[in-house]
Protein backbone atom coordinates (compact mmCIF):
# COMPACT_ATOMS: atom_id res chain seq x y z
CA UNK A 1 0.00 0.00 0.00
CA UNK A 2 0.75 3.59 -0.95
CA UNK A 3 0.10 6.65 1.55
CA UNK A 4 -0.17 9.96 0.14
CA UNK A 5 -0.96 12.95 2.43
CA UNK A 6 -1.88 16.42 2.00
CA UNK A 7 -3.58 18.49 4.71
CA UNK A 8 -6.51 16.75 5.77
CA UNK A 9 -6.74 14.52 2.58
CA UNK A 10 -5.33 10.67 3.02
CA UNK A 11 -5.04 8.95 -0.19
CA UNK A 12 -4.21 4.76 0.16
CA UNK A 13 -3.40 3.41 -3.58
CA UNK A 14 -2.68 -0.36 -3.96
CA UNK A 15 -1.05 -1.19 -6.61
CA UNK A 16 -1.10 -5.06 -6.32
CA UNK A 17 -5.38 -4.70 -6.39
CA UNK A 18 -5.49 -3.71 -10.27
CA UNK A 19 -3.64 0.19 -9.38
CA UNK A 20 -6.81 1.30 -7.40
CA UNK A 21 -7.09 3.76 -5.05
CA UNK A 22 -8.42 1.57 -1.93
CA UNK A 23 -9.34 4.65 0.00
CA UNK A 24 -9.83 8.47 0.00
CA UNK A 25 -10.15 9.63 3.23
CA UNK A 26 -10.81 13.93 4.34
CA UNK A 27 -10.16 13.84 8.08
CA UNK A 28 -12.41 11.62 9.50
CA UNK A 29 -15.31 11.42 6.02
CA UNK A 30 -14.03 7.98 4.29
CA UNK A 31 -15.11 8.60 0.63
CA UNK A 32 -14.77 5.16 -0.94
CA UNK A 33 -16.38 1.74 -0.48
CA UNK A 34 -13.42 -0.29 1.24
CA UNK A 35 -12.65 -3.44 0.30
CA UNK A 36 -14.97 -7.07 0.72
CA UNK A 37 -14.32 -9.92 2.83
CA UNK A 38 -15.08 -11.59 -0.52
CA UNK A 39 -12.17 -9.57 -2.28
CA UNK A 40 -14.45 -9.03 -5.16
CA UNK A 41 -12.47 -6.32 -7.29
CA UNK A 42 -15.45 -4.92 -9.32
CA UNK A 43 -17.37 -3.36 -6.08
CA UNK A 44 -14.48 -1.35 -4.49
CA UNK A 45 -12.47 1.93 -4.13
CA UNK A 46 -11.80 3.44 -7.25
CA UNK A 47 -10.14 1.93 -10.38
CA UNK A 48 -8.72 2.26 -13.79
CA UNK A 49 -11.06 0.92 -17.09
CA UNK A 50 -9.00 0.28 -20.23
CA UNK A 51 -8.32 -0.45 -22.84
CA UNK A 52 -12.16 -0.65 -22.74
CA UNK A 53 -14.75 0.71 -20.22
CA UNK A 54 -18.17 -0.52 -18.91
CA UNK A 55 -19.35 -4.05 -20.62
CA UNK A 56 -18.80 -4.94 -24.24
CA UNK A 57 -21.40 -7.13 -25.76
CA UNK A 58 -21.09 -10.64 -25.46
CA UNK A 59 -17.36 -10.17 -25.13
CA UNK A 60 -17.23 -9.81 -29.39
CA UNK A 61 -16.22 -7.29 -31.75
CA UNK A 62 -15.08 -6.65 -35.27
CA UNK A 63 -11.83 -4.34 -35.54
CA UNK A 64 -10.16 -3.96 -39.32
CA UNK A 65 -12.28 -7.24 -40.62
CA UNK A 66 -10.70 -9.44 -37.76
CA UNK A 67 -13.41 -11.05 -34.86
CA UNK A 68 -12.49 -10.92 -31.39
CA UNK A 69 -13.34 -12.56 -29.17
CA UNK A 70 -12.96 -11.45 -25.02
CA UNK A 71 -12.92 -12.95 -21.46
CA UNK A 72 -16.61 -12.63 -19.91
CA UNK A 73 -15.35 -10.96 -16.59
CA UNK A 74 -19.37 -10.83 -16.26
CA UNK A 75 -21.10 -13.30 -18.41
CA UNK A 76 -22.47 -12.93 -20.56
CA UNK A 77 -19.92 -10.04 -21.15
CA UNK A 78 -16.65 -8.55 -20.66
CA UNK A 79 -16.36 -5.85 -18.49
CA UNK A 80 -14.00 -3.11 -17.03
CA UNK A 81 -11.01 -3.86 -18.79
CA UNK A 82 -8.15 -5.94 -18.39
CA UNK A 83 -6.07 -4.34 -15.95
CA UNK A 84 -8.68 -3.76 -12.74
CA UNK A 85 -7.39 -7.08 -11.44
CA UNK A 86 -3.59 -7.28 -12.15
CA UNK A 87 -1.07 -5.51 -10.29
CA UNK A 88 0.49 -3.10 -11.49
CA UNK A 89 4.22 -1.26 -11.32
CA UNK A 90 5.20 1.52 -9.65
CA UNK A 91 7.35 4.00 -11.47
CA UNK A 92 7.74 7.20 -9.62
CA UNK A 93 6.65 7.94 -6.22
CA UNK A 94 6.47 10.94 -3.66
CA UNK A 95 4.48 12.09 -0.62
CA UNK A 96 1.96 13.29 -2.32
CA UNK A 97 1.78 11.37 -5.64
CA UNK A 98 2.20 8.02 -7.58
CA UNK A 99 2.85 6.78 -11.07
CA UNK A 100 2.15 3.30 -11.90
CA UNK A 101 1.77 1.12 -15.26
CA UNK A 102 0.16 -1.82 -16.38
CA UNK A 103 0.28 -3.89 -19.46
CA UNK A 104 -2.93 -4.73 -20.73
CA UNK A 105 -2.00 -8.27 -20.78
CA UNK A 106 -2.60 -11.73 -22.67
CA UNK A 107 -6.63 -11.07 -22.34
CA UNK A 108 -6.21 -8.07 -25.08
CA UNK A 109 -5.10 -9.38 -28.55
CA UNK A 110 -3.05 -6.29 -29.73
CA UNK A 111 -0.85 -5.26 -26.70
CA UNK A 112 -0.07 -1.98 -25.14
CA UNK A 113 0.28 -0.71 -21.82
CA UNK A 114 -1.44 1.70 -19.89
CA UNK A 115 -0.06 4.64 -17.17
CA UNK A 116 -1.48 6.11 -14.33
CA UNK A 117 -0.48 9.54 -11.89
CA UNK A 118 -2.34 10.10 -9.08
CA UNK A 119 -1.52 13.25 -7.44
CA UNK A 120 -3.24 14.38 -4.12
CA UNK A 121 -3.89 17.94 -3.00
CA UNK A 122 -5.37 19.87 0.28
CA UNK A 123 -8.71 20.02 -1.72
CA UNK A 124 -8.77 17.63 -4.38
CA UNK A 125 -7.48 14.46 -5.99
CA UNK A 126 -6.20 14.89 -9.74
CA UNK A 127 -5.84 11.08 -11.91
CA UNK A 128 -3.99 11.33 -15.58
CA UNK A 129 -4.71 7.96 -17.43
CA UNK A 130 -2.89 7.44 -20.96
CA UNK A 131 -3.07 4.38 -22.76
CA UNK A 132 -0.38 3.16 -25.43
CA UNK A 133 -0.51 0.87 -28.34
CA UNK A 134 2.40 -1.42 -29.79
CA UNK A 135 3.21 -2.07 -33.00
CA UNK A 136 -0.25 -3.11 -33.80
CA UNK A 137 -3.50 -1.14 -34.60
CA UNK A 138 -5.76 -0.47 -31.86
CA UNK A 139 -9.08 0.47 -30.19
CA UNK A 140 -8.92 2.08 -26.95
CA UNK A 141 -10.86 3.85 -24.77
CA UNK A 142 -10.08 4.61 -20.55
CA UNK A 143 -12.43 5.28 -17.67
CA UNK A 144 -12.68 5.59 -13.79
CA UNK A 145 -15.02 3.12 -11.43
CA UNK A 146 -14.88 5.12 -8.57
CA UNK A 147 -17.21 4.03 -5.66
CA UNK A 148 -18.03 6.47 -3.49
CA UNK A 149 -20.09 6.11 -0.40
CA UNK A 150 -23.44 6.98 -0.65
CA UNK A 151 -24.26 10.50 -0.22
CA UNK A 152 -26.79 12.41 1.43
CA UNK A 153 -28.16 13.89 -1.71
CA UNK A 154 -26.38 13.97 -5.24
CA UNK A 155 -26.72 16.49 -8.42
CA UNK A 156 -26.89 14.60 -11.93
CA UNK A 157 -27.88 16.93 -14.32
CA UNK A 158 -27.50 15.67 -18.21
CA UNK A 159 -29.15 16.62 -21.64
CA UNK A 160 -29.16 12.94 -22.78
CA UNK A 161 -28.44 9.41 -22.21
CA UNK A 162 -28.29 6.13 -23.98
CA UNK A 163 -31.15 3.78 -23.94
CA UNK A 164 -30.29 0.60 -22.73
CA UNK A 165 -31.88 -2.67 -24.23
CA UNK A 166 -32.98 -5.86 -22.81
CA UNK A 167 -29.30 -6.94 -22.41
CA UNK A 168 -29.04 -3.83 -20.05
CA UNK A 169 -26.10 -2.19 -22.92
CA UNK A 170 -26.59 1.11 -24.74
CA UNK A 171 -28.39 0.36 -27.93
CA UNK A 172 -26.61 3.56 -29.65
CA UNK A 173 -29.83 5.77 -29.28
CA UNK A 174 -29.50 8.50 -27.18
CA UNK A 175 -32.68 10.02 -25.10
CA UNK A 176 -33.72 12.35 -22.82
CA UNK A 177 -33.08 10.80 -19.14
CA UNK A 178 -35.97 9.75 -17.15
CA UNK A 179 -35.74 9.93 -13.21
CA UNK A 180 -32.92 7.99 -11.35
CA UNK A 181 -32.10 5.25 -10.17
CA UNK A 182 -29.95 4.85 -13.07
CA UNK A 183 -27.83 2.18 -14.32
CA UNK A 184 -26.70 4.01 -17.46
CA UNK A 185 -24.43 6.56 -19.79
CA UNK A 186 -24.62 9.78 -20.03
CA UNK A 187 -23.64 12.67 -22.09
CA UNK A 188 -23.16 16.81 -21.80
CA UNK A 189 -23.80 17.64 -18.27
CA UNK A 190 -25.61 20.47 -17.43
CA UNK A 191 -24.18 21.24 -14.17
CA UNK A 192 -21.64 20.09 -12.29
CA UNK A 193 -21.50 16.76 -11.27
CA UNK A 194 -21.73 16.91 -7.13
CA UNK A 195 -22.35 14.49 -4.23
CA UNK A 196 -23.54 15.96 -0.97
CA UNK A 197 -22.53 14.77 2.31
CA UNK A 198 -23.36 16.49 5.80
CA UNK A 199 -20.08 18.32 6.31
CA UNK A 200 -18.41 18.43 2.92
CA UNK A 201 -19.54 18.33 -0.80
CA UNK A 202 -17.66 16.21 -3.50
CA UNK A 203 -17.20 17.36 -7.22
CA UNK A 204 -16.04 15.08 -10.07
CA UNK A 205 -14.99 16.08 -13.23
CA UNK A 206 -13.45 14.79 -16.35
CA UNK A 207 -12.29 15.76 -19.52
CA UNK A 208 -14.14 12.44 -20.72
CA UNK A 209 -17.30 12.85 -22.94
CA UNK A 210 -19.17 9.89 -21.55
CA UNK A 211 -20.21 9.37 -17.96
CA UNK A 212 -21.81 6.32 -16.21
CA UNK A 213 -23.90 6.63 -13.36
CA UNK A 214 -24.72 3.45 -11.13
CA UNK A 215 -26.69 5.12 -7.88
CA UNK A 216 -28.80 1.41 -7.50
CA UNK A 217 -27.14 0.51 -4.53
CA UNK A 218 -28.01 1.45 -0.40
CA UNK A 219 -24.11 1.65 0.14
CA UNK A 220 -22.89 3.39 -2.79
CA UNK A 221 -22.91 5.79 -5.93
CA UNK A 222 -20.94 5.17 -8.56
CA UNK A 223 -19.72 8.42 -10.88
CA UNK A 224 -17.47 7.07 -13.71
CA UNK A 225 -16.24 9.08 -16.22
CA UNK A 226 -15.40 7.23 -20.05
CA UNK A 227 -13.96 8.04 -23.49
CA UNK A 228 -16.38 6.26 -24.85
CA UNK A 229 -20.08 4.70 -24.10
CA UNK A 230 -19.94 1.40 -22.64
CA UNK A 231 -19.64 -1.21 -26.06
CA UNK A 232 -17.54 1.25 -26.98
CA UNK A 233 -15.75 -1.15 -29.58
CA UNK A 234 -18.84 -1.55 -31.48
CA UNK A 235 -20.49 1.73 -31.04
CA UNK A 236 -18.14 4.01 -31.39
CA UNK A 237 -13.99 2.47 -31.68
CA UNK A 238 -12.00 4.99 -30.68
CA UNK A 239 -8.32 3.96 -32.81
CA UNK A 240 -4.73 4.59 -31.92
CA UNK A 241 -2.17 3.60 -34.26
CA UNK A 242 0.57 1.96 -33.79
CA UNK A 243 2.40 4.20 -31.14
CA UNK A 244 -0.47 6.59 -30.60
CA UNK A 245 -1.35 7.51 -27.01
CA UNK A 246 -4.88 8.40 -25.74
CA UNK A 247 -5.18 10.48 -22.08
CA UNK A 248 -7.57 11.84 -19.79
CA UNK A 249 -7.66 13.20 -16.58
CA UNK A 250 -10.78 12.58 -13.43
CA UNK A 251 -10.44 14.99 -10.46
CA UNK A 252 -12.09 14.73 -7.33
CA UNK A 253 -12.66 17.75 -5.54
CA UNK A 254 -14.09 18.39 -2.08
CA UNK A 255 -15.30 21.58 -0.36
CA UNK A 256 -15.65 21.24 3.49
CA UNK A 257 -19.30 22.86 4.38
CA UNK A 258 -19.41 25.22 7.28
CA UNK A 259 -22.02 24.78 10.17
CA UNK A 260 -24.59 27.13 7.51
CA UNK A 261 -23.63 25.45 4.76
CA UNK A 262 -24.76 22.09 6.13
CA UNK A 263 -27.77 23.59 7.28
CA UNK A 264 -28.76 25.05 3.95
CA UNK A 265 -28.21 21.41 2.62
CA UNK A 266 -30.30 19.54 5.25
CA UNK A 267 -33.27 22.11 4.63
CA UNK A 268 -33.52 21.73 0.89
CA UNK A 269 -33.43 18.01 1.17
Amino acid sequence: MIELRAGQAHCVVSPSDGGRIASLAIGARELLISKPEDGNSMTWGSFVMAPWAGRIRNGAFRFNGNQYQLDLGLPPHAIHGTVYTQPWTVGDIGPTFVSMSCPLGDQWPFGGVVHQRIELDSNQLRCTVSISADELEMPAQVGWHPWFRKPDTAQFEFAQMYRRDASGIPDGQLITPPAGPWDDCFVSPLSPIQLHYADLTVTVDSDCDHWVIYDQPSQATCVEPQSGPPDGVNLRPDRLLPGEMLQRQMTIEWHVLHVGETVALATEG
